[in-house]
């Protein structure tokens, strides 16, 4: 009777153990064909943090967008919020230059790596268009003072012409 048991319960394990591997062995497995690195590219990125290249996938606001599904906030720069005055226009100024599907590059800012809301903060280019440097060149956009003694980018010539001295 024991080793009848036994066996039920032997029998039980290895049945466990089949269904448990085929149900891991079914999940269907990712993988990216866009490129996300920790470390910069050359002549893509500066500094230490992450180097983001991939393909825009989403315009969330005027400065303020995805790339492969990361959500990436302007460093040094800031865009009228909604419903204030510009707010489209700065939208829709970021929607030309960064169009969903345009290859671009998100150099996080080591000084700043995310802002209160988790979001990563970097100088984005988008097919070699600096986009916080098209914002503020156009009028659609204010540098952001407060961030500049912390920001790995107040020296860049953009930072600078608009307030980071």
């Amino acid at each position: 009777m024991k080793l009848a048991k036994l066996i039920s319960i032997l029998v039980i394990l290895v049945c466990s153990i089949y269904l448990l591997v085929l149900a891991i062995s079914s999940i269907p497995k990712w993988e990216s064909t866009e490129q996300t690195t920790l470390t910069p590219q050359t002549g893509a990125c500066s500094g230490k943090a992450l180097c983001i290249v991939g393909k825009v996938t989403a315009v969330i606001d005027g400065d303020t967008l995805e790339i492969n599904g990361i959500r990436i906030r302007l460093a040094l720069v800031n865009t009228p919020e909604k419903n204030e005055p510009g707010y489209e226009e700065a939208k829709e100024f970021t929607k030309r230059v960064c169009a969903v599907g345009i290859s671009a590059v998100a150099d996080q800012d080591d000084g700043q790596p995310y802002d209160k809301y988790g979001r990563v903060v970097a100088k984005v280019i988008c097919d070699g268009v600096n986009l916080n440097a098209a914002l503020l060149e156009n009028g659609l956009a204010k540098i952001l003072t407060t961030y500049c003694s912390k920001s790995e980018f107040k020296t860049e010539w953009w930072a600078r012409a608009y307030g980071c001295d």
